[in-house]
């Protein structure tokens, strides 16, 4: 239940403010966030397709969809229907855990909101100025509602992504179809009763996290669709008696629904991962990239490390659960702070080589070395790591805010190299330039979504520019 007073209208305020967003009246800011994110969701989607062991099976059970649409899907060469071509899409940008994140409602708005937008975007014909002023409106819907709903969701065992994640899809494609007010609203009553993400993963690896934001860009494209045609949605979806901030928190808070909304972009607070883990983990593998640079990449065999965490971080990431010190597939490494310090120390290969470490045994030792201790002094997402043995000790590394945070220089080249290292799996480099090339001209309209999905297909990419609508 909500510990404040729960803010009037916001719904209604909130679909006012994704329908009154104009393109040339989107901050500059926001305009370049959204470029590289695009960028990002390529890459990382990319990644996914080819890279995550769910990829061959989701394929397969959307075989039925494939060739009956108009949706392209990241590395696919044939299109998809809508919402199937959104489910996938944003199931394999969430699938390696390298999607953008909006750390105060621990939140990845990039996933679903890019992926319902592309398959409605290819739909419209949607302009670049349009494509990206519809994904702000979705990111700063979906940054705002995991704020209100805080880390409380996590005790109700549901997670941000599908739930937020599910309205910011909705307010990416009922920006791009031009719904009113009143559609949106409705489509956001709509999105209520879709909206969802268990996180009962956490204790068996399984790959329901990965589809938690597939099914919110699907969902998102259905509520929509459905509004349109006029299906009546609930009111007052979000603050409602029973609405999201009731029932899916045990904590919520109305205010950053609505507080200064459209002169504070929340957007703008979304950072772009380095590390294929979950992102409560990265201020320890900083703070172990830096150890293993102090301790000249060799860790003594009596060494012992203590990290201390914020302590809802700690709740996800940490604990006594024998998944955590030996975790036996990719979802419970991304979700064991043990194992991403111990592999980073170890080896220092933050990237998707290191799951490959899962099950050494030099791993696991070293995991059973480290101690976690919540600290209510520790911000989100950072990490104290300290070390005790034979080694050189010196103080304890402080990580307060990671790599990727919006707070550190996060410039083009950057988002571009990780692009390629993630895509380059699928394209060759004539077509990493095309996609380069194509989302660069986003804001100005030189580039639209349906460049953007002839580009994303590995075999059309090298074809003519007749094959567009292929």
């Amino acid at each position: 239940m909500s510990t404040d007073t729960v803010t009037s209208h916001a719904t209604q305020r909130l679909a006012e403010m994704v329908v009154g967003l104009r393109a040339d009246a989107m901050p500059e800011q926001t305009e370049d966030l959204m470029t590289k994110c695009v960028l990002d969701w390529v890459g990382v989607t990319a990644g996914g397709a080819s890279l995550a062991e769910s990829a061959s099976e989701l394929l397969a059970a959307l075989a039925d969809d494939e060739g009956h649409g108009d949706t392209a899907v990241v590395g696919q060469r044939d299109r998809y229907t809508e919402q199937g071509g959104a489910f996938l899409n944003g199931t394999f940008a969430h699938s390696l855990e390298l999607d953008d994140t909006y750390l105060p409602g621990r939140l990845h708005p990039g996933a679903p909101c890019i992926a319902a937008g592309l398959a409605a975007g290819q739909t419209l014909r949607a302009t670049g100025p349009d494509f990206l002023t519809a994904l702000l409106a979705g990111y700063e819907v979906s940054c705002r509602l995991s704020a209100a709903l805080g880390p409380g969701m996590f005790s109700r065992g549901l997670h941000p992504t599908g739930v937020a994640g599910t309205f910011g899809a909705t307010a990416t494609v009922g920006k791009m179809w031009g719904l009113s007010v009143d559609q949106l609203v409705s489509a956001f009553g709509l999105a209520g009763s879709m909206a969802s993400g268990s996180t009962q993963y956490l204790h068996s690896g399984s790959w329901n996290k990965r589809m938690h934001a597939g099914l919110a860009a699907r969902n998102g494209i259905f509520a929509t669709t459905l509004a349109r045609a006029g299906v009546i949605g609930a009111t007052e979806a979000l603050e409602g008696e029973h609405g999201v901030l009731h029932a899916f928190s045990d904590h919520s808070e109305s205010g950053p629904l609505t507080a200064d909304l459209g002169t504070r972009w929340q957007t703008l607070t979304v950072g772009i991962k380095p590390y294929p883990g979950c992102r409560l983990t990265h201020g320890s593998i900083d703070a172990s990239l830096e150890m293993r640079k102090r301790l000249h990449g060799a860790v003594p065999a009596d060494s012992e490390f203590t990290v201390r965490l914020n302590p809802d971080d700690a709740t996800i990431v940490a604990g006594t659960a024998q998944n955590k010190f030996q975790p036996r597939n990719t979802v419970e490494g991304q979700f064991s702070v043990y194992f991403q310090i111990a592999a980073a120390l170890l080896h220092g290969r933050p990237d998707w080589t290191v799951y490959e470490l899962l099950g050494d045994p030099d791993v696991e030792d070293l995991a059973r070395r480290i101690r976690a201790v919540p600290d209510a002094d520790i911000p989100e997402a950072g990490a104290v790591l300290s070390v005790q043995g034979s080694g050189p000790a010196g103080d304890p590394i402080r990580v307060a805010v990671p790599t990727g945070d919006p707070a550190t220089d996060l410039p083009w080249q950057v988002i571009e190299t990780k692009f390629r290292s993630l895509a380059g799996n699928v394209f060759d480099e004539p077509a990493l330039d095309r996609i380069v090339a194509v989302v660069r001209t986003l804001p100005t309209g030189g580039g639209t979504v349906e460049d953007l999905a002839f580009a994303i297909r590995p075999e059309a990419a090298a074809g003519t520019q007749e094959e567009k609508s292929a």
